[in-house]
């Protein structure tokens, strides 16, 4: 136990009750344990049960889609809408994509990436499905500790990238409300800074700092605030300030699809 607590004092900096105390109290319940380092940490901090994985899940088998709704909001427009980045984003993209082309190139103009409602997730999972569309970016961001060091992250790239290479000339918009947060904040930000992308609607929920993961036990962990976010020429702390706001005149006018 004390383990735990050297690596979460690590991280945060911060004081923590004596762990002789907090085991007393709890009996050796981890779960306990759990909540009374998550109130020591603040509102930030996060305790939640470890779902472990099934054996076609670790065999990448199994994968969440990352689209549930392939919409035509208007004429020349095709709206995606994401609620995860999962290990197949940007094939599930790329097929929606190419599978709606017309002969001499596509039949839109507009490609919207729907982030409504997401509340983040997978860094990795964003980074790829990012690196898919954008192609390589030295120092995409970077995660500042509390010593205010920067650590920079870049995107990468095994093919060419979608957007600059299928969707030139393509106009790029992501969709975004307040409780768009964390990692689906990150990416929307990337596109307005490396595509020229607009974002539209309300402005974000303004997550702008890392959870980091630590162990409790072997069903429990805690999600401890560590780095801040920081992405050159935008602000996430307080939101990102969208483009401009969503025209939703036209959006009922074509029903939804299901996606691929």
């Amino acid at each position: 136990m004390r383990h735990l607590w050297r690596e979460v004092a690590r991280i945060t900096g911060k004081t923590l009750p004596a762990p002789e105390r907090v085991f007393g109290i709890c009996k050796g319940r981890w779960p306990c344990i759990g909540k009374h380092l998550q109130r020591a940490l603040g509102h930030r901090a996060r305790l939640e049960r470890i779902m472990h994985p099934d054996t076609d899940t670790i065999r990448f088998v199994r994968s969440l889609p990352t689209l549930t709704d392939i919409t035509h909001p208007g004429k020349g427009i095709i709206r995606l809408r994401i609620i995860r980045f999962g290990r197949r984003a940007l094939r599930e993209i790329r097929a929606a994509l190419t599978a709606r082309t017309s002969t001499g190139g596509f039949a839109f103009h507009t490609v919207q990436f729907d982030l409504r409602d997401h509340p983040g997730g997978s860094l990795r999972g964003m980074l790829r499905l990012a690196g898919g569309l954008l192609g390589p970016v030295p120092r995409a961001f970077a995660l500042k500790n509390r010593q205010g060091s920067l650590r920079w992250i870049a995107l990468f790239a095994e093919e060419p990238a979608l957007l600059k290479k299928n969707l030139k000339g393509v106009r790029i918009e992501v969709l975004v409300n307040d409780k768009t947060a964390s990692s689906a904040e990150v990416f929307a930000a990337l596109l307005r800074r490396h595509a020229g992308a607009r974002i539209l609607g309300r402005r974000t929920f303004g997550k702008d700092w890392i959870l980091r993961p630590v162990a409790v036990s072997h069903d429990w962990r805690l999600l401890v605030p560590a780095e801040r976010i920081v992405i050159p020429g935008e602000t996430l702390a307080g939101g990102l300030k969208p483009d401009g706001p969503l025209d939703i005149s036209s959006a009922h006018e074509d029903a939804a699809e299901t996606a691929p």
